[in-house]
């Protein structure tokens, strides 16, 4: 089994959801820069995630199957969650799988 000319490509942030502001008389009211700053960014996080999996299987060498799996989601924090497409050769999936069962017995 191997994985030949796979992709894969993630991304995770955190971006500012509002612009932060800051008045002077808030400086001078005895709250640290600190508490401002903390309490007034409001941040969301972000990601994204897409891979390629081309998966390429043989039995001793006699057969070659190929199967690929593609996983993808323009936005990791909400859902729904990632698409999952297998795309694969259905009659040569059931020949590896009497190729198989034909070596167990």
């Amino acid at each position: 089994v191997s994985i030949t000319n796979g992709a894969f490509d993630a991304s995770v942030g955190l971006t500012l959801q509002s612009p932060f502001e800051v008045m002077f008389d808030e400086l001078t009211s005895g709250s640290t820069l600190s508490q401002l700053i903390t309490s007034r960014f409001d941040f969301k996080p972000s990601g994204t995630l897409y891979a390629n999996l081309p998966i390429d299987a043989s039995v001793n060498g006699e057969h070659d199957w190929n199967l690929k799996f593609s996983f993808s989601d323009d936005d990791l924090f909400q859902l729904p969650g990632p698409s999952i497409i297998i795309d694969f050769n259905a009659c040569k999936i059931s020949e590896a799988f009497e190729l198989l069962l034909g070596k167990l017995g």
